[in-house]
């Protein structure tokens, strides 16, 4: 007899491989050194952050002394946080939103089992274009969802509408080839569903931080 399910137990010895290689660089930096190893296992920022975080830290450290100073919060988020991240977020994307329309999550990994907790019902399935982060598939599975893995393009890991099409049930498939060589607002329009499109250039940091890397080592 055991104390834990199958399902945690079956994770336990999967165990997570992103985690095994954060580990592994660890140890590989003791051995030769901490210039000698590039980890890229976790995305683990080593920039240092914009000098408004840091002040902003300090003005918390400071405001340590007074009561309710590490209170809970709504479970939503701090009222004035969301205000302002709706804020910049309707700035950035176009689009009028308010603290009502946003809520603070810890990290991604929380905001989508959220997310699950909220939409599945067992069986239901989730598609993810491979490659995509290992984790996942134990973020559905928490919410007794299935995911399912849809193959990209090999040259460019943009959407390979074959072989999504293929993934699909018979009936949404037929419906998803009714709305081929229309838009999204299209579709949304004719059903009546409000929708927000996000473009946002998250690679940009990314390439900035690459370059900038391959310069120092350029030098070195």
């Amino acid at each position: 007899m055991t104390l834990l399910s199958d399902s945690i137990a079956g994770s336990i010895n999967k165990g997570s491989w992103i985690r095994r290689m954060f580990e592994a660089g660890i140890a590989l930096k003791k051995e030769h050194g901490e210039d000698a190893v590039c980890d890229f296992s976790l995305g683990n920022p080593d920039l240092p952050p914009p000098p408004a975080v840091a002040a902003g830290m300090h003005t918390l450290a400071d405001s340590l002394d007074r009561p309710f100073s590490l209170g809970y919060m709504p479970n939503g988020g701090y009222p004035w946080a969301r205000a302002a991240l709706a804020e910049h977020l309707s700035k950035e994307q176009g689009v009028p939103l308010t603290a009502d329309d946003v809520i603070l999550t810890c990290g991604a990994a929380g905001g989508l089992n959220i997310l699950f907790k909220s939409i599945l019902n067992p069986g239901d399935e989730v598609l993810a274009l491979a490659p995509y982060f290992v984790e996942y598939g134990a973020y559905v599975g928490n919410h007794n969802g299935v995911l399912r893995a849809v193959p990209t393009k090999a040259d460019s890991f943009s959407i390979d509408l074959d072989a999504l099409l293929s993934t699909l049930p018979d009936e949404m498939r037929q419906a998803a080839h009714k709305l081929q060589g229309r838009t999204i607002n299209e579709v949304a329009e004719e059903m009546s569903m409000p929708v927000t499109t996000f473009r946002r250039r998250i690679y940009d940091p990314l390439r900035e931080a690459l370059a900038s890397f391959q310069r120092k080592r350029a030098s070195a």
